[in-house]
């Protein structure tokens, strides 16, 4: 595959959040709730036979599609506030520094997050269209993917907004201080 379009590092960099906050061991929960809960949400759906109508589809292709080119501008947005990051320095007392690096981390973890969001949201919309274009003999099955990808998607913008407003929040609480 051409290094230009290979994703697989954003994939592992998204799993690499999914770790206990002591350490780079993936937290099983974390994983279970991001992963095998919409994977039982797509089940249960294949299992009922939910089937998305047309204009379910033409809806879910039109909200994939805004939150392709929202998460797009939160990607620049956080590069641009990594630009303006002061480097911790040796001249900064132990809570400062430990504070840039908790704020670093977070960051990093939330570009990782929204890049494999936007990759979640491509992903529905091709398949969504290919749906729309191509003669299913199983839709009950495009669908039960398409419920696993949504439920999966809406859990990680989950967790990228808890984490923005972490981000947020220790800022406005340094700024009270």
């Amino acid at each position: 595959m051409s290094s230009k379009i290979d994703v697989r590092q954003i994939f592992s960099d998204h799993i690499f959040t999914l770790r206990h906050a002591s350490g780079h061991k993936l937290n099983l929960l974390d994983l279970f709730v991001f992963f095998i809960v919409p994977f039982i949400l797509g089940c249960f759906s294949f299992y009922f036979e939910f089937s998305f109508s047309d204009s379910a589809y033409t809806i879910l292709i039109t909200a994939f599609s805004v939150f392709v080119g929202l998460l797009i501008n939160v990607l620049v947005l956080i590069y641009s506030i990594f630009q303006n990051f002061s480097p911790v320095s040796q001249s900064d007392d132990e809570a400062v520094r430990e504070k840039k690096k908790w704020e670093r981390i977070l960051l990093k973890e939330i570009f990782s997050n929204v890049s494999y969001a936007n990759l979640i949201a491509i992903l529905a919309i091709l398949i969504i269209s290919t749906t729309q274009f191509v003669s299913l003999s199983f839709p009950v099955v495009f669908s039960s993917v398409i419920v696993f990808i949504s439920a999966n998607f809406i859990l990680t913008l989950l967790m990228i907004i808890k984490r923005i407003h972490n981000l947020i929040r220790n800022k406005l609480d340094q700024h009270q201080e």
